[in-house]
């Protein structure tokens, strides 16, 4: 069994969950809380943007549409952030670990 899966809200990362294989989730226009449990999603990154979501809302700008805002939340996403969580899923930095990265929000208007 791998030691930690990262990736987008997809098939793989759901397969992780169902095996219990540790993973950091990388989350833009879905929220982890919609599709996995609290305890497995404990450390995953989540978009910043006041749109991020947009996948759970009616009409659906993303996928049907197209994203008027360029995808920016998943441009927004740091590979430091990233990086972060995935040391702490690993137990290498405690300050981190159990914590959904959360910081301000980001204006898809800036």
């Amino acid at each position: 069994m791998a030691r930690l899966f990262i990736g987008i809200d997809s098939g793989l990362l759901h397969m992780a969950a169902s095996t219990r294989t540790p993973s950091v989730g990388i989350f833009g226009m879905t929220l982890p809380q919609f599709r996995f449990s609290e305890s497995f999603r404990n450390c995953f990154v989540v978009s910043r943007v006041e749109c991020v979501g947009c996948e759970h809302r009616k009409p659906r700008l993303h996928w049907v549409t197209g994203c008027p805002y360029e995808i920016r939340c998943m441009k927004t996403l740091g590979a430091g952030e990233v990086f972060e969580m995935c040391l702490a899923k690993l137990g290498e930095n405690p300050e981190r670990n159990g914590a959904i990265a959360a910081h301000k929000p980001i204006s898809i208007h800036e």
